[in-house]
C-alpha cells in the first residue's frame, strides 16, 4: 500500500511493525514466537506465523530496498526449512514445539490461508529474488501433491491456487544498481512498480552492500556512472538500461 499510494506513513508503520516483530517476538537464536504480552513473548511459532512475517518483510524490501529486511525474510525461510519441513509440504509447528499425539498439518485454506500454502507462495517468491532453486523445490513438490485437492474444491484452496499461478507464470526479475534515494534510481523504479504486476521482482541497490544479501543484485555494475537496469527471466537476461523509456520496452 505503501508504495502503491506513495504514503510514507504507510511505510513508516510497516518498518516499525517488522523492527517490533524481529526484536521483540523473534528469539535470540531466530525462533518466533507466536504471542506477546506486556513486554514478553510467549509459545513456540506456528508455520503461519514465520510465512506471514516472511510475506511481510519480502513486501517491505519492495517499499524500500532496505536489505535488512530480505536478509530476515531469508532467515525466516531457514527455520522453516529446518524445523517444520516434513515429506511433503510443513508440519503446523516446529521439532521443538510441545509434544503432540499427532504433529498437525493444516492443507486448507480457511478465513486466513494455511500456513502450507502460504509456505509455498512465499518460498517460490523467495526463491526468485535469491536466485536459488533450493527454496523452490519444496513448493513445487506440495504443489504437487495438491493439484487434484485445488481442481476438485477450489474454493476450499483459494491461497494454493494462488500459489500455483505464481509457479505457473512467467516472472521478471529486475535488478536495479544505484542508490534507491537517487533521482535516476527513482526514475528506473517507478517504472518498475507503475501499475500492478504480481509476477516481477525488483532488487534495487549497490552490489558492492546490498548485493551481499540480495543475490539478484550481485555482479550487476552501473554504466556510465548512471543507474542501471538489468532485466532477467530465470537466469537469462537481457543487456542492461539506463533509459526509463528503454526499460519499459522490456518489461512485460
Amino acid at each position: 500500500a505503501a508504495r502503491a499510494l506513495h504514503r510514507d506513513d504507510y511505510l513508516a508503520a510497516a518498518r516499525h511493525c517488522a523492527a517490533f516483530m524481529l526484536e521483540e517476538v523473534r528469539r535470540g537464536e531466530g525462533r518466533l514466537r507466536h504471542t506477546w504480552k506486556a513486554g514478553r513473548a510467549h509459545i513456540e511459532g506456528f508455520l503461519d506465523d514465520y510465512t506471514h512475517l516472511m510475506e511481510g518483510l519480502l513486501a517491505l524490501y519492495q517499499a524500500d530496498y532496505d536489505p535488512q529486511w530480505f536478509a530476515a525474510a531469508q532467515e525466516m525461510a531457514e527455520e522453516i526449512m529446518l524445523h517444520f519441513r516434513a515429506p511433503v509440504g510443513f508440519y503446523d509447528t516446529g521439532d521443538d514445539h510441545e509434544q503432540l499425539i499427532v504433529r498437525p498439518m493444516e492443507l486448507q485454506d480457511n478465513a486466513m490461508p494455511s500456513g502450507n500454502s502460504m509456505a509455498a507462495k512465499v518460498l517460490l517468491h523467495l526463491a526468485n529474488m535469491a536466485l536459488d532453486s533450493h527454496y523452490a523445490r519444496p513448493a513445487e513438490q506440495v504443489l504437487r501433491a495438491m493439484q487434484p485437492f485445488m481442481a476438485r474444491y477450489p474454493t476450499s484452496f483459494g491461497q494454493w491456487l494462488v500459489a500455483l499461478s505464481d509457479a505457473l507464470s512467467r516472472h521478471q526479475e529486475i535488478a536495479i544498481v544505484g542508490e534507491p534515494d537517487a533521482g535516476d534510481t527513482a526514475d528506473l523504479i517507478e517504472v518498475c512498480v507503475s501499475g500492478y504486476h504480481p509476477y516481477r521482482t525488483v532488487a534495487v541497490g549497490d552490489p558492492e552492500s546490498a548485493g551481499l544479501v540480495v543475490p539478484l543484485l550481485q555482479g550487476r555494475e552501473r554504466l556510465d556512472d548512471t543507474a542501471t537496469a538489468y532485466v532477467c527471466t530465470g537466469f537469462t537476461c537481457h543487456p542492461p538500461v539506463t533509459e526509463p523509456n528503454a526499460l519499459a520496452e522490456l518489461l512485460v
